[in-house]
């Protein structure tokens, strides 16, 4: 892995592309190999997208921190943050046009602000007067996600939480911090009459989001940067926190006045790290707001009138939410309702053909953090990138294979469903009295596992999956069940809710008719 050097802006890991034109590579990431990883600070990131094809951070839910943040950077430095319609569209054809930022832009915009961690009055997206408002710092360990900190157990990282880390590393710890931090108890901040050690959930806490995933990092921030009429807005200027005249204030939460404010400037965690010769030895971390953050829609989530923004959930494949976010629909299907699509996609559906065609490939790429809010517990973070692209299933462009989308999901949670269900009578026959059920966990996970390839066959060839997803479903029954399946106890119950399971599956795709009850 290649290492830029340049203490005045935090780093970030990249995948350059391995088509990238070998010339341009040597002069903008030197030493840097097409295909290779590199990490590159930000400004040489931001007018690299154009050669860089993946971001590469070491827990996987910072990179949808980080996709906002180039969001907001290419938005505001290629004018898509503002202007009318026609406007919008001109500047957004001539980015098209050119494949990149004008690296004088880039430059210009670097240069006119401070991007510096260690940089003693305005530090990178932190507020200094932590130092003098917060009882003690806690040790560097804070930051990091996976490092156990106070009495909390240790689950996957040994370190000492007092270990120094370096700027990389807290780099990524702010990002997640101010996108995923949870509520809880943080230092104790004693700011505008109010002492308090107790902190709210960041915005993206337990939530999935949804970005554009192209050929490159260019396009799909370009993508990301819908017109400024379509994000919610508030009064006052749009700004990023590094461009605000000084830090935000936690007493009074602001409604994002646009695209910028709305991408970068919601934290619920304020943070300050102690820098020594390039280490964090101590860091802060403390409430930011009293209150829950202004409501407003995210543009990178699928959110729903009734239960908000889809969770986050490591076993929740996307072939889940693929036809909410296409809008597929059938009319044998019950197509999920109050549901408002990342806002990305629409515009995307609104493209002329000349635009798509520059662009090229879409599909969706899902970042996700299976949490509880609270600060106890396990988390996984996660990605997902749909095989098929969204031209090829949107409605208005593939109407069978969108057919396909709708029908195959609700199938497929059908199929879950009955299996489970079966799986549920059969030990509770076993034993009567029990509460938890050995099998379901495991029968999820196998099913879901092999749900998704057999889903996206399906897509990709246009064919009802109903036969193989029947065969499928059976065969996780009876693996969940063999080892109870041959005993005394078991045998007579594994048996029968086989049938039920067999029959009911049928049903569904209506080979039978419906079976009488059985027998009590």
């Amino acid at each position: 892995m290649v290492e830029v050097a340049d203490t005045r802006f935090p780093r970030v890991r990249v995948r350059v592309r391995s088509d990238a034109d070998t010339d341009e590579v040597a002069e903008l990431l030197p030493g840097a190999a097409p295909g290779a990883w590199a990490m590159v600070p930000l400004p040489v990131m931001v007018a690299g997208l154009h050669l860089l094809d993946a971001y590469l951070p070491v827990n996987p839910a910072a990179e949808a921190v980080i996709r906002r943040l180039v969001a907001a950077c290419v938005a505001r430095i290629g004018g898509l943050d503002r202007g009318n319609q026609e406007e919008w569209e001109d500047r957004l054809d001539r980015l098209l046009g050119s494949g990149r930022l004008e690296r004088d832009a880039v430059d210009a915009y670097f240069d006119k602000y401070v991007f510096d961690l260690a940089d003693p009055v305005r530090p990178f997206l932190q507020h200094p007067a932590l130092a003098a408002e917060c009882s003690k710092p806690a040790a560097s360990g804070k930051l990091h996600f996976d490092r156990a900190a106070g009495n909390n157990a240790v689950w996957w990282d040994h370190t000492p939480q007092d270990t120094a880390m370096d700027l990389d590393t807290a780099f990524e710890g702010i990002m997640l911090w101010r996108g995923y931090g949870p509520c809880g108890t943080g230092a104790q901040r004693d700011h505008g009459g109010k002492n308090t050690k107790s902190m709210k959930a960041g915005p993206y806490r337990s939530l999935v989001s949804y970005f554009p995933e192209c050929r490159d990092l260019f396009l799909s921030a370009l993508l990301s940067c819908p017109p400024p009429w379509a994000w919610p807005s508030g009064p006052g200027p749009d700004t990023a926190p590094w461009e605000a005249d000084g830090p935000a204030d936690p007493m009074a939460p602001l409604v994002p006045a646009g695209p910028i404010g709305l991408l970068t400037a919601r934290a619920a965690h304020h943070i300050l790290v102690n820098v020594t010769d390039g280490q964090v030895s101590q860091c802060w971390v403390a409430w930011g707001t009293l209150t829950d953050l202004p409501a407003v829609r995210d543009p990178f989530v699928l959110d729903r009138e009734k239960g908000g923004p889809v969770r986050g959930s490591h076993r929740r494949g996307l072939l889940r939410d693929f036809d909410a976010l296409i809008a597929a629909t059938d009319p044998s299907v019950k197509a999920p309702e109050g549901v408002h699509r990342p806002a990305w996609i629409d515009v995307y559906t609104q493209l002329s053909l000349d635009q798509l065609k520059t662009i090229g490939p879409v599909r969706v790429r899902a970042v996700g953090y299976d949490q509880d809010k609270r600060e106890m517990g396990d988390s996984i973070a996660y990605t997902a990138t749909t095989p098929e692209t969204l031209a090829a299933c949107l409605p208005a462009m593939e109407p069978r294979r969108a057919r396909i989308v709708a029908v195959g999901r609700q199938d497929c949670e059908h199929a879950e469903q009955h299996l489970l269900s079966q799986l549920r009578s059969a030990w509770r026959k076993i034993d009567p009295g029990a509460k938890v059920i050995p099998w379901e966990e495991q029968a999820q996970t196998v099913f879901w596992d092999r749900a998704d390839d057999l889903f996206w066959n399906a897509v990709r060839t246009v064919t009802d999956p109903a036969t193989e997803l029947a065969a499928m479903t059976r065969a996780v029954y009876d693996e969940v069940t063999a080892d109870i399946a041959t005993s005394f106890a078991g045998f007579l119950p594994v048996a029968e809710h086989r049938k039920w399971l067999r029959i009911g599956l049928a049903l569904r795709d209506g080979r039978i008719p419906p079976p009488k009850s059985p027998r009590r």
